[in-house]
């Protein structure tokens, strides 16, 4: 079963995310909706194995989220 997988950094970004299809859930911590969403993107994932779902703290990779110029969460 796929699951969700973290984005640690923009490296990781860069080497695995970049050009390629995938689902990028952004979130906070704090963000009580983002858990929620994380469930949903998680059944998601087990049903679409050719789509890498991802989950991004928005506020520590801070590059990332204004790449995507991301303002809330949650956020795909």
């Amino acid at each position: 079963m796929t699951t969700l997988v973290e984005l640690t950094s923009v490296e990781q970004y860069n080497t695995n995310v970049a050009n390629k299809l995938v689902c990028i859930h952004f979130t906070a911590a704090w963000c009580h909706p983002c858990i929620e969403m994380n469930k949903i993107c998680e059944q998601l994932a087990a049903k679409n194995s050719s789509i890498t779902f991802y989950t991004c703290d928005a506020e520590k990779l801070s590059d990332i989220t204004e790449k995507f110029d991301i303002s809330a969460v949650p956020a795909f």
